[in-house]
């Protein structure tokens, strides 16, 4: 998944407050496990939130939501971005030496001009003549082109010719393709512990939201482009009656599976 422009301006605007993030939690009592669990993130996600690591995230759009949310939950303002200096123009009038006369500017004079039109007339005259001249010689008789005996045409016969009768056939009639039975390619994906899943669909669509214990989500497989999962491990995926393995989708490091472009098509492929 392509990162925005401006996700590495918000990148650091996220790292900015790593240590305001540490020094509030810590002025409530709270320790990173306790906030780990009211925000639904890892604790190693909120201590690379307090180190300005990136090792606990997917990638660096997923560490900017998780800054904003334990900013949001502990009331730190979030940093802005700097506008770059914007250097002016030197001003050549301005700093120009007093009593220093003015270079002379090229500036096409009117006998350059009344040449440039002479020249066209001149194109124009030639160009006429010499197209006076192609027509006087196409004007020239050549030699008369040979008479070739003419044929009389016989009309036809007035009378209408009898229009053949063909049989008249039935056209076959096809069989109705039976409709696809719904459910082959849903895809469904039952909760055990609090969840975070991002779902992004061809028609450009895109949702994230976070599961709780024995919630289901059920999507289309074969409508997905991306599909990322937060607790791989505390979800159990299935496409009709087979059960879907997670493991080879996910990171070890932070426990999250992403199914992009072949694979969701495999999905889509499998029946029960």
């Amino acid at each position: 998944m392509m990162a925005r422009p401006d996700i590495e301006t918000e990148l650091d605007c996220a790292q900015q407050i790593s240590a305001q993030l540490r020094d509030a939690r810590q002025a409530r009592g709270l320790s990173q496990k306790e906030v780990a669990y009211q925000l639904m993130l890892s604790a190693d996600q909120i201590n690379c939130l307090e180190t300005r690591s990136l090792k606990s995230f997917y990638n660096p759009q997923y560490y900017v939501l998780a800054a904003k949310k334990y900013a949001a939950f502990l009331g730190v303002a979030m940093a802005q971005p700097r506008a770059p200096a914007v250097a002016s123009a030197p001003d050549h009038e301005a700093h120009a030496e007093p009593g220093r006369p003015e270079r002379p500017r090229l500036r096409l004079g009117r006998p350059l001009l009344l040449s440039l039109v002479a020249l066209l007339s001149v194109i124009f005259g030639v160009g006429y003549l010499a197209r006076d001249g192609f027509r006087e010689h196409d004007a020239t008789p050549g030699p008369a082109p040979l008479a070739l005996p003419v044929e009389p045409v016989v009309p036809p016969s007035s009378a209408p010719a009898p229009a053949a009768s063909l049989p008249v056939t039935a056209a076959p009639k096809t069989p109705p393709v039976p409709a696809e039975k719904p459910g082959q390619a849903e895809l469904q994906l039952r909760f055990s512990a609090p969840t975070w899943v991002s779902v992004y669909r061809r028609d450009g669509w895109h949702e994230q939201k976070v599961f709780g214990p024995d919630e289901t989500l059920k999507l289309d497989a074969g409508s997905l482009t991306e599909l990322i999962i937060g607790n791989a491990p505390a979800t159990r995926a299935t496409v009709g009656n087979n059960d879907i393995s997670l493991q080879r989708f996910t990171n070890p490091d932070n426990k999250v599976a992403h199914l992009v472009g072949q694979n969701l098509r495999d999905l889509t492929a499998r029946r029960p």
